[in-house]
């Protein structure tokens, strides 16, 4: 619910009948702003179970939130396995399953697991999580 506040206009000064006008202004409530804000974010995809990525020797991943924790723990190897100059298994799962195209495209710049995390991190900011 909006608060009104009541602020005075200041007065003309002529020889007609003075008349002192007022002008309501409505400010949005503090719980309508924070609704605003976080209808501007995304909702988090969570994959289905047939739609999962399946970590080379590792875990099932069903959204950025997997994907973040995951960065946190996977070995060189693991990582290379799905992320090298042939491929790029976390980008084209982004893009494809989770469908954040902006996410999948920063991630083919990420050349390490530091940066691949950093993207990840980065992108989670805009969902509503």
């Amino acid at each position: 619910m909006a608060i009104k506040k009541t602020v005075a206009l200041p007065k003309k000064k002529s020889n007609a009948k003075k008349i002192s006008k007022k002008l309501i202004v409505l400010l949005p409530d503090k719980k309508t702003s924070a609704k605003k804000s976080s209808a501007s974010k995304k909702e988090l995809i969570i994959a289905s179970a047939d739609e999962c990525f399946w970590v080379n020797d590792g875990p099932a991943l069903q959204s950025l939130l997997d994907l973040r924790e995951a960065f946190k723990t996977l070995t060189k190897a693991q990582f290379s396995y799905h992320l090298n100059k042939e491929k790029n298994d976390f980008s084209n799962w982004i893009l494809f399953v989770l469908k954040d195209e902006k996410c999948s495209k920063d991630l083919l710049k990420a050349k390490n697991m530091k940066n691949a995390l950093s993207v990840i991190e980065q992108h989670l900011k805009g969902y509503d999580i």
